[in-house]
Order: structure tokens, then C-alpha cells, then sequence
């Protein structure tokens, strides 16, 4: 229909579905100060957060010192106001820029892995007092099976075990400093130069009763040396796809793709389905990985199909295939985009004839 392929971003509008909300993104880039939309599914409404940015468009790129402090600002006060996880288990309160940048890079459905939350409790009551030295732990597995979350979820659930918990992105040296500068920043620090050294200097001194916790995720390249991480005062846990990076530290359980009955909770709790042989045959095709899984059971609720519909186009493309390597697991991923993007495009032709 002409309302999916000429959306007014001014006015309040439901999503109806993906098409819909493509639409209206893309109309986005006509100059629209705010985008102010009512979504439909509540998927949407746990990650979505308006944040008001009056006198600047989409498209202002050489912003002054003044807009970049007013966009950082508003967009602290617009998250403040949000809640991150569903139901308001963990809320993104003040706590957020003083102790902890976990939150934001939460997801909502986080499923399972209770048994992998004891185990590194285990492994922290066996470790060196913090005051003496750092213990650094190490999570190893293929891309997709939901490292960095676990990781961030067990933060979140203990935060109240730590003084200060701070996520550290490694994909890129930019990222790594970017998140060292915030780090600062929580500490009062304001220089930049040297900004890793003076933050690890800061946590070796802390003085509190509780240890702090640094997250380092996506280390896939290089190698980690001690020399590299704050000596004392509490624990480093890295995520990575590949377990050379570290082999000093202390490896944890391999994490491995969710078992069948976390594996259903978290496509019923996308999807609303009952469970059901497609479910079962949709899972194992996916292997339990949580990533793949959390991408066709969104696109599956969007696109307001049936786990039985997907199932029938996947299994045509993929049967009998394994993931078990890095490699095999691109090509999974790969083989769900394709089917995704086809579904879209039909759907297109459908909706908007002339697109």
C-alpha cells in the first residue's frame, strides 16, 4: 500500500511490520528532527528509546563541541527514564554512569545459562584475594553463542558483588579507548593521553571493600599479556572466539549452543508459540545458537509467518549441514539472511508494486 512507502515521521504511527518500519526509516532522512513513533511489537519498545534532539536532523554530521555535549546529555536523561530489561529488573538509574556501562548493551531475552553463572562464581571464590592480584577468566566459543551476553547478564544480576562494573569493547583499538575514556570520565578523570595506563593505575589503588569487575569483549585478535590489565583490586572475564589470546588466564566452561529446553523458552519467548515438532526441527537446525535463533525468531514474529513456514524454506536450502566451526557458522548465518531477504523482497512486490 502508498502508507508503507510514504511514512510522515512527525506524526504517531503503529508498525505494522518490517516493511512498515523500513518505510519509515527510511523517511527518516528527509530532515526530520525527531522520529517520534509508536511501535507495535513489544520487541520493539524494549529497545527503542526517543531521545529528543531539538535543532539538530539526522543528518548533521559537523556538530560543535556544544551539540556533541548536548546530544551525550540527552540522550543520558532519555536513558535514565528507560528500562532496559523487561518488567524493570534492572533499571538504567544513576548507577549506570558512576559504576557500571552494562546496561545499555544488555538484550531483553536473555535466556538460560544458570548453571554457566554458578560456574564462574565458583571459579571467583577459588581465585587469589583481589587485593593481592587480578584474576583474569577467560570465555571461549564459536561466534554466536552468546559470550558477551552471558557475560554481561551475570554482571548485571551481581553488580551489587562489585564496586565498579565496565564493559571494554576489544574489536578495534578505537573501541578499547573509547570505552577507557568513559571509564575515566566515571572516575573524574578528564585526560585522554595515556588513558589506559592512568585508568588501571585509578583500579589498583581502589580502596572499597568490593572488587571491581572489567568485561573484555570480542579480544578475537593479538594476545592479552598481563602487562596489559590493572595488577590488583579485582577480576577481568574475556570473551573470545579464539583461546590463544590468553592462555595465561583462567579458562572457564567452553560455551556451547543452548540446551533444548533454554533453546524453546527463548523462541516462545520471541515467537509466542506453543512448542511444537517445527520448534524442535528449528532448533536443532540452528544448533541451539542463540544468536541465530534470536535473528529468525524476530524476523519470524515481523514478518508474521509461522516457525513451521520458515522451517520449510530453511530446511529446503541447509539440510544435513552442522556447525561446529567458525566457518560453518558464517555459512548458517549467510543461508538465514538469504531466506530473510527473499521473504522481504515477495513481501515487497506484494505491498509496494512499484519498489
Amino acid at each position: 500500500s502508498s502508507d508503507v512507502c510514504s511514512s510522515d515521521l512527525n506524526e504517531k504511527h503503529e508498525i505494522s511490520g518490517l516493511l512498515d518500519l523500513l518505510g519509515r526509516v527510511a523517511s527518516a532522512y528527509n530532515g526530520a528532527e525527531e522520529a517520534d513513533i509508536k511501535f507495535k511489537e513489544s520487541f520493539n519498545l524494549a529497545r527503542t528509546i526517543l531521545i529528543k534532539t531539538p535543532g539538530i536532523t539526522l543528518l548533521d554530521f559537523n556538530l560543535t563541541d556544544k551539540q556533541k555535549e548536548d546530544m551525550i546529555r540527552w540522550g543520558r536523561e532519555a536513558v535514565e527514564n528507560t528500562d532496559f530489561l523487561k518488567g524493570g529488573e534492572f533499571r538504567a538509574d544513576s548507577y549506570m554512569y558512576t559504576s557500571s556501562n552494562v546496561f545499555a548493551r544488555l538484550l531483553t531475552n536473555f535466556t538460560g545459562r544458570m548453571k554457566y553463572f554458578d560456574h564462574i562464581k565458583e571459579e571467583i571464590k577459588k581465585a587469589p584475594s583481589f587485593k593481592r592480584q587480578s584474576t583474569t577468566f577467560v570465555i571461549t566459543g564459536l561466534p554466536g553463542m552468546g559470550k558477551t551476553q552471558l557475560a554481561l547478564n551475570f554482571a548485571a544480576q551481581n553488580k551489587d558483588d562489585f564496586s565498579k562494573v565496565w564493559v571494554i569493547d576489544c574489536k578495534t583499538r578505537m573501541n578499547q579507548i573509547a570505552d577507557y575514556v568513559e571509564l575515566a570520565k566515571s572516575f573524574g578523570i578528564k585526560e585522554k593521553e595515556n588513558v589506559i595506563e592512568i585508568v588501571h593505575r585509578r583500579l589498583e589503588s581502589d580502596k572499597t571493600d568490593k572488587p571491581w569487575l572489567l568485561l573484555f569483549e570480542n579480544f578475537d585478535s593479538g594476545e592479552l599479556k598481563k602487562s596489559d590489565i590493572p595488577q590488583r583490586g579485582g577480576y577481568i572475564i574475556v570473551t573470545t572466539s579464539v583461546s590463544s589470546v590468553c592462555p595465561w588466564g583462567v579458562h572457564l566452561k567452553t560455551v556451547n549452543g543452548l540446551d533444548e529446553e533454554d533453546s524453546v523458552a527463548l523462541v516462545q519467548s520471541i515467537t509466542g508459540e506453543e512448542k511444537s515438532e517445527a520448534m524442535l526441527k528449528l532448533i536443532k537446525a540452528l544448533g541451539g545458537f542463540p544468536i541465530a535463533l534470536n535473528q529468525v525468531c524476530h524476523f519470524i514474529k515481523t514478518s508474521q509467518i509461522t516457525i513451521a513456514e520458515y522451517v520449510q524454506d530453511y530446511l529446503q536450502s541447509s539440510e544435513g549441514e552442522d556447525i561446529s566451526t567458525p566457518a560453518q557458522y558464517e555459512q548458517k548465518i549467510a543461508k538465514i539472511w538469504d531466506i530473510t531477504y527473499n521473504r522481504i523482497k515477495q513481501d515487497l512486490k506484494q505491498k509496494c508494486p512499484l519498489a
